[in-house]
């Protein structure tokens, strides 16, 4: 084997040297031309015309859309049509038609059709509260006419113009969003079908009763059945009488019942009452007519008339001394005066003035008066027999009469329910001269004062040495002895009579000598509590019922104390606690009361074992 060393040998002995290596050759030179930089190569004519051909049709195409969009969303092509009558009769039926024409060329999908209603127009069928109806119309096909006809009334309002809002939305073609289109239309109202009318005077006085003649009549070619004719009163006003009789009374006033006004039908209600207002003051007296049409009943008809309360001809003033608005209580002297002016420019004649009692505390047999009392209703009359110149009353011309009077010393408590008492005196005069403005049979003045009368509670203190309650025994010598110690128990009872009374409270100072043991008692469940350092005893009552301890049993607190006599007082009857007072709150009038109780010495005279030497001292 032929071995070869340092690269090798050629074959046939030959020596070979190896070739070099190739070496990298330098990138090819280029030599730019003067004014020619170096681009890159520009697109061909073909791929220009591609781009461009390719923007000019998308442009085309979202014209095409856009267009498409604002034809499917036009409104020039759906039609709202919305008809009805001329004019409409308040209280008749009538036909509201819709008709949504759809002129496009695509069909509306989902479309939904809504009317609103202004006030006063109320859907036939159902309650006037309900303003808005919808409907659907599902599909309106292109060059289709969809109709729908809704049954409505007009309610009261005469002679108005009311609008009515249709509303439609749907969704045109393939297009995904809804669009909506509204109209208005002019309801024109008319008369109502039942003529409604309220007759008074224009003025009246505070207090005297007037007319308020109602009519009505069917003048539609429509019959209702089941009407119901309302008459509505202000808080002031009193009714006392119609003609024909009320069918009930409702809230606000009364209402009669017609079982039907067929077609010319005429019907009057003749109302009388009276109203008590400030002079110069207006209130309104409201008539409604309604009737059922199918299960529904509606008001078809609305008469409202403003009516001004007149100065009084006869101005009528009531005082009492002390004060119109001062609390009065039992066993008192109370002292009126009436006083009267003429207002108008003509005499008043024949001028009678009365005051009438109202309240179970007039103490009548204490009456004092230059009038005369009369017997069928306890009123104080003055006529021109007693009062010469209520004869005839001259234009601005005044005057007074006066009397005086007792409320009773005890109050009449029967049962639980006799409290809070008032006393009321009611002054009227009139005349039968009528001043031309006024709409009355007479002319009159009313007038009248209402007082409170005050509650009243009682304090009774008494002591007891042989405890007539099981549960507190005294004990200790009787008669006390000196330097020992004798126990006694104080009671306080509190009667309270015609109101309720809060925050009582009793209190006493003890005696010499004598202190607080600690043992007490109450019906109502608070203690008395003692201060050692002053003597004093109280005791606090949050309320107490009227009637308490006069229908029933006082209200009572019982403690026990201790005297432990002194060499000063052997032979007397000491103290055991100093003279007792109440102060409460009365909750009727908001005044104080008060009462005291008697101081109690050993002398016990409710206690009936004590006698004699007992109540004394001894050594």
């Amino acid at each position: 084997m032929q071995e070869f060393s340092n690269g090798g040998q050629a074959q046939g002995g030959q020596e070979q040297t190896p070739a070099p290596a190739p070496q990298p050759q330098p990138a090819p030179q280029f030599q730019s031309q003067p004014g020619i930089q170096n681009m890159p190569k520009k697109p061909s004519r073909s791929k220009k015309l591609l781009l461009w051909g390719s923007v000019v049709v998308g442009l085309l195409i979202v014209v095409a859309l856009v267009f498409a969009w604002l034809r499917l969303s036009s409104t020039d092509s759906i039609a709202i049509e919305v008809i009805l009558p001329e004019r409409v009769q308040v209280g008749v039926p009538f036909a509201a038609e819709v008709q949504v024409s759809n002129g496009s060329n695509t069909d509306l999908r989902d479309a939904r059709l809504s009317v609103s209603l202004p006030s006063d127009i109320a859907f036939v069928g159902s309650g006037a509260s309900k303003v808005l109806d919808n409907r659907s119309l599902e599909s309106i096909a292109s060059g289709v006419t969809a109709k729908e006809q809704w049954q409505l009334i007009a309610l009261s309002t005469e002679d108005a113009i009311k609008q009515l809002r249709v509303t439609v939305s749907y969704l045109p073609g393939r297009v995904s969003s809804r669009f909506e289109q509204a109209v208005t239309k002019d309801i024109v109202l008319g008369s109502a079908a039942v003529a409604l009318d309220i007759t008074t005077g224009n003025k009246v006085l505070a207090g005297e009763a007037f007319n308020a003649i109602i009519t009505y009549e069917n003048r539609s070619q429509t019959p209702y059945e089941n009407v119901v004719v309302r008459f509505i009163t202000p808080t002031d006003y009193v009714f006392e009488s119609s003609e024909p009789e009320a069918s009930r009374s409702i809230a606000g006033g009364k209402s009669w019942e017609v079982a039907e006004l067929p077609l010319l039908a005429r019907g009057e209600i003749t109302a009388r009452g009276s109203y008590s207002g400030a002079t110069g003051s207006n209130f309104d007296l409201r008539a409604i007519v309604s009737a059922k049409i199918g299960d529904v009943e509606y008001a078809i008809a609305e008469k409202v008339a403003t009516i001004t309360v007149a100065e009084s001809p006869l101005a009528l003033e009531i005082s009492l001394d002390g004060g119109n608005d001062r609390v009065v209580e039992a066993g008192q002297g109370l002292k009126y005066t009436l006083r009267y002016r003429n207002n108008t420019d003509v005499g008043l004649r024949d001028a009678i003035i009365s005051a009438r009692f109202e309240g179970e505390m007039f103490d009548l047999k204490q009456l004092q008066t230059d009038g005369v009392l009369r017997g069928s209703d306890n009123a104080v009359v003055w006529n021109a027999s007693r009062v010469s110149e209520l004869a005839n009353i001259a234009p601005g011309a005044s005057g007074s009469v006066s009397f005086t009077i007792r409320t009773k010393d005890n109050y009449p408590i029967t049962t639980t329910n006799s409290k809070n008492f008032l006393v009321t005196v009611r002054g009227e005069m009139e005349s039968p001269t009528v001043p031309r403005f006024v709409d009355a049979e007479r002319t009159v003045g009313f007038v009248a004062v209402t007082n409170k009368v005050r509650g009243q509670v009682a304090l009774e203190t008494v002591g007891f040495q042989k405890e007539p309650t099981a549960q507190i025994v005294n004990t200790g010598p009787v008669p006390p002895k000196v330097g020992q110690a004798t126990q006694y128990t104080i009671h306080w009872r509190v009667a309270n009579y015609s109101t309720d009374i809060a925050n009582a409270k009793v209190k006493a100072f003890l005696g010499p000598n004598v202190r607080f043991t600690g043992v007490a008692q109450s019906t109502t469940g608070v203690l008395p509590t003692y201060n050692e350092r002053t003597q004093e005893m109280s005791w606090e009552i949050a309320k107490i019922a009227a009637t308490r301890g006069v229908l029933s049993d006082p209200v009572e607190a019982v403690f026990q104390v201790e005297l432990i006599p002194s060499v000063g007082q052997v032979g007397k009857s000491p103290m055991l606690i100093q003279e007792s007072s109440i102060v409460a709150t009365d909750s009727f009038t908001g005044v104080s009361l008060s009462d005291t109780g008697k101081e109690v010495d050993i002398s016990l005279p409710a206690d009936s074992t004590i006698s004699g030497s007992e109540g004394r001292v001894a050594e």
